[in-house]
């Protein structure tokens, strides 16, 4: 809290300070980790007695909310500067690069934004809505890189936060298959095979609410995952 105060103090008072918009990014991270305790207490069953549930799922929204305004102004930013880089140079892609981050950010905000609140909210599904057109757009620059992989990723949570039950399998089964050992990406390892994971969740959650219709697919994905990491298994994803 007082870090994020003093951030929030800073930025108040340094509008125009060449540092401003990397204090915003920060605070924008320090907001979406706190958020994202909470909402890991909330899931484990952390609460203490003397608080609600309701009112902590309210304070992670608006916090999602606070870092996805922030990140909008970082990410505009960035927008400009790509725009001023001439393409297929290094200043190009160390430009789109900065874009790719604060954009996946921003994304990954407003997931946590339409998780936190009551299913079926507006204001939820609004920002479930909103990030998937985004990743959409996203793709059309950042597919066959990592980042293109997270945001399969963010895409199957929100649509399995949607009820999209055969969406959700889709994405994440393409997040899990995105990479294998043999590519040699050492940066991927991780969310991919955390992707086979969260895509037997989601099998499991949609048989069991829907039925098997859609499983085919998670199955398949499922059954080649040894095939495609045969040595990294044995860690905390695999």
């Amino acid at each position: 809290d007082e870090a994020d105060a003093s951030l929030a103090s800073f930025i108040e008072r340094n509008a125009s300070h060449p540092r401003v918009l990397e204090a915003k990014l920060d605070r924008s991270k320090l907001i979406t980790d706190r958020a994202d305790y909470i909402q890991r207490a909330i899931n484990n069953g952390w609460v203490p007695s003397d608080v609600t549930e309701a009112s902590l799922k309210t304070q992670v929204a608006e916090g999602y909310d606070t870092a996805i305004g922030l990140l909008k102004t970082v990410e505009d930013k960035a927008r400009e500067e790509l725009g001023t880089k001439q393409p297929n140079t290094d200043e190009y892609s160390v430009a789109e690069d900065k874009l790719g981050i604060v954009w996946l950010y921003r994304i990954a905000a407003l997931y946590g934004k339409g998780a936190a609140l009551p299913e079926g909210d507006s204001a939820g599904v609004a920002a479930l809505n909103q990030a998937l057109k985004e990743i959409g757009e996203f793709m059309w620059l950042f597919d066959g890189t990592v980042r293109g992989l997270w945001a399969f990723h963010y895409s199957a949570l929100c649509n399995w936060r949607l009820d999209n039950a055969g969406d959700a399998i889709r994405d994440m089964r393409d997040a899990a298959t995105y990479v294998q050992e043999s590519d040699g990406v050492p940066a991927a390892r991780a969310i991919a095979l955390s992707s086979y994971q969260k895509l037997g969740e989601i099998a499991r959650d949609v048989a069991a609410r829907h039925g098997e219709e859609h499983l085919s697919a998670a199955v398949a994905a499922m059954e080649k995952m040894r095939e495609r990491w045969p040595t990294y298994l044995e860690d905390a994803f695999g």
